[in-house]
Formats: C-alpha cells, structure tokens, sequence
C-alpha cells in the first residue's frame, strides 16, 4: 500500500466532499517556495477548470489537509483558486500533513507557486526554454496530460522553520540546512551558557571566513561568543555553508540542544541564495546541457587518444627509473588535459598528478616551477585548498625558492 494515492479512487477522493469546519484557511500565509519539485497527481476531478489554466505561468497552490478522507486520513490536497485539482503523492503527504496542520494551528495557509504544464508524444509544451524541436505544436485533437509542476520544500525543512521562534525566523519562509560544528568538546562551557537551562535553543548567529590547515573554514559566533567552526568536510557538504558565507550570508541560525551526556551545536544559513529552484521547462534545458557537457568531457578526458591512467602508469615508471625531466615532459601536458577536462564538468581535479610533479621538480631542484605546478593547483580548488601534505609542500617550496635568489 505504499503507492497508494487517494487521488486514483474515485469513489473515495473524487467525490470526498470536505464537510464545513474540517478546513478554514487562516489568516496568515506561509509561502513554500523552495528548492524541491513535489510528485502530485492531478486531473482526476475539475478538468474543465484545469484546462483553462494558462500553461507555464506561475500560479498559487494551496495545500490543504484532509484529515477526514476516507481514502487516507493523511492527504493533502492542492487547491487553486479555492479549487481542489489533485493531491500530493500518498508518500510525501505522509510526512508533509502534519507540517501542513502545525503551520495552519500556527495561523498560516500554506501556499507555494505551481505551473501548468501538457506532455504529448514526449514532448513537452508551456514553456518557453523547452529543449527540442520549437516547430513542434501541441495537436488539440489528440490525447495529451497535464502536469503541475510544484515548487515546495521537504518536510524537514517546514518543520524546522515552524519550530523557530517568530523573531528568529521572521516573516519570510526559507529553507534552513544545519551543519554540525567540528571540534566541540572543547567549547562545552560556552555551549551550556548559551542553554542555561533550557535543553534546547535556536539563536541569531554571526558568521565569518576563517582558515583551518585544510583551507577555509566558517567561524561561529553567538551573543559576541565564539561557539565553534565549520571545517572543509566535503562528504558533509560543508563546502555549501563556506560558499554562501564567502558569498555575503553573514547572519544564520546556530541550533543548541542538550543530550544525556553533552551539548551539541549546528548553524545554518538560508538556503534560498545557494540553490534556486528550475521549472520543469528549466530543468529540462539544464539536463540537456549537462548531457552536452558529460558529452565534451568524455571526448577531452584523454590525452592523445588514451585514458589519464594510461599515462600515469607510463609518468609513474619513468619517475621511478630516474628520469624525471622526461617524466616531466609527459606529464605537463597531461596535466592541462585533466585540468580543461574537469573544468568542462565544474569538477575538481585530483591531486595525483600535481604531487608527482611536485616531487619531480623538487629533485630536480626546480623549486620556481614546483611553486607554479602547486599554485595551479590551489587556484583550480573550489572549496578548499586540497590536502595538507600539498600545502605543507607548497610553503617548503616557496622557502627553498626563496633562498635560491638570495
């Protein structure tokens, strides 16, 4: 029963009459307009109003929670225009209904934007960025489906939000991602005073760039008291908090909250700047240039025909046999393939090859080009400058090229 949505029956969804009381639309409005398309089903009653709806045009979607229908006591409908056109999918409504009942007990209607959309043979009509053949129209005498596009967020996200004071969230919905602070074991005291004796708080935060040995980090600061950082964690997607702060969201949100046998801390920034939300004629267009690219990518991630490892393995045995400046001459101009292939696909580059060459020339005594290899490198980073043994190399070999020209 898991796939099971109300909206398929319609002896129970199609002909649910909301009696009076079960829903009255409150007088405040939260609107949901984040970074998440949400799966919906539409079109199973109102037909006739649906087909008068402008395609591609942004239009308001309001949620409404049915607690009393037979078919799933956890639906949520989507009106438009007072209209009820369809239902979130039974598995999100799951989650979402509760989100939609505590913001409606809070005195907000939940509303996000929508858009109309029609797919017919595989195509796609209603918007103006549609990838594909533009000459093709839309023939009025053959079947065809609508589709709403949702702009929403996830549950987690309406939760978060609804659990924030009014004067720490404000008037304006936005998407909240925590981070969780490295390192705080040793900020324990200052953690438990900002608690005193609540066992969990959500306070303005202040945040600025610092540095850590692994490159830039964020500092956190609540009330003028340093709580702690975040650290260039890639597999915790910390890159996205030190990007947007680089970027000039210098206030967040710092969560505190005891457990049985410490205090923990995350912070978070608004999420809305870093991740904007595409239309399905958006994302369609953007999928199309990212089969492009990954196409250009593959044709680039080579050298003379052959694979990057390849010729690692040749750069390699002629590194080890001694004979660096041939090895060098190699690996160069493998090196600039790897670098423009990665940067067709916005990636970083491994730091393998930088490294050989770095050892390379340090043998050859070249520390004026060891410092440029390593440079290029740092430079290409997207997030932070790369492992510690690069750096640590990188500021020996400044030294040692210093005191040459001395």
């Amino acid at each position: 029963m898991d796939d099971y949505d109300p909206a398929f029956e319609d002896e129970w969804s199609e002909g649910y009459d909301r009696p009076p009381g079960e829903y009255t639309p409150p007088v405040g409005v939260m609107r949901v307009n984040g970074s998440t398309s949400l799966h919906n089903v539409i079109g199973f009653s109102n037909q006739d109003f649906l087909g008068s709806l402008p395609l591609g045009t942004s239009i308001d979607v309001e949620w409404v929670p049915e607690p009393g229908n037979p078919a799933d006591a956890n639906a949520v409908a989507l009106d438009i225009q007072g209209v009820r056109v369809g239902y979130l999918r039974a598995g999100m409504a799951r989650d979402m209904h509760s989100q939609v009942v505590e913001a409606n007990r809070q005195g907000f209607r939940v509303i996000s934007s929508g858009r109309l959309y029609r797919e017919q043979n595989d195509y796609i009509f209603g918007g103006s960025d549609m990838p594909g053949d533009s000459d093709v129209d839309l023939d009025e005498s053959s079947y065809s489906a609508l589709i709403l596009d949702l702009q929403g967020s996830w549950p987690e996200h309406l939760s978060a939000w609804l659990s924030l004071s009014d004067e720490v969230r404000g008037s304006e919905y936005f998407e909240t991602e925590w981070y969780v602070l490295d390192y705080q074991s040793k900020y324990q005291d200052e953690l438990s005073a900002l608690l005193g004796d609540a066992d969990f708080v959500v306070l303005s935060g202040d945040l600025s760039l610092g540095t850590t040995v692994r490159g830039m980090s964020v500092d956190v600061y609540t009330g003028g008291i340093y709580v702690g950082s975040i650290w260039p964690r890639k597999r915790y997607g910390n890159e996205r908090l030190i990007a947007s702060v680089r970027s000039g969201s210098a206030v967040g949100l710092v969560h505190v909250k005891r457990w049985s046998d410490n205090v923990a801390a995350q912070v978070s920034v608004s999420s809305e700047s870093d991740r904007g939300f595409l239309w399905l004629d958006q994302r369609l267009r953007a999928l199309e240039e990212q089969r492009r690219s990954w196409d250009r990518y593959e044709e680039a991630n080579k050298f003379k025909g052959e694979s990057f490892d390849v010729w690692g393995l040749r750069i390699l045995e002629l590194k080890n046999s001694g004979h660096y400046a041939e090895a060098l001459q190699m690996l160069i101009p493998v090196m600039n393939a790897e670098f423009q292939a990665n940067e067709i696909i916005d990636r970083d580059t491994s730091s393998e090859f930088t490294m050989q060459a770095a050892i390379m020339y340090r043998k050859l005594k070249d520390y004026d080009n060891e410092v440029r290899v390593l440079e290029r490198f740092f430079e290409s980073r997207r997030d932070w400058d790369g492992p510690v043994a690069l750096v640590k190399r990188y500021k020996r070999a400044c030294t040692l090229a210093r005191s040459r020209k001395t």
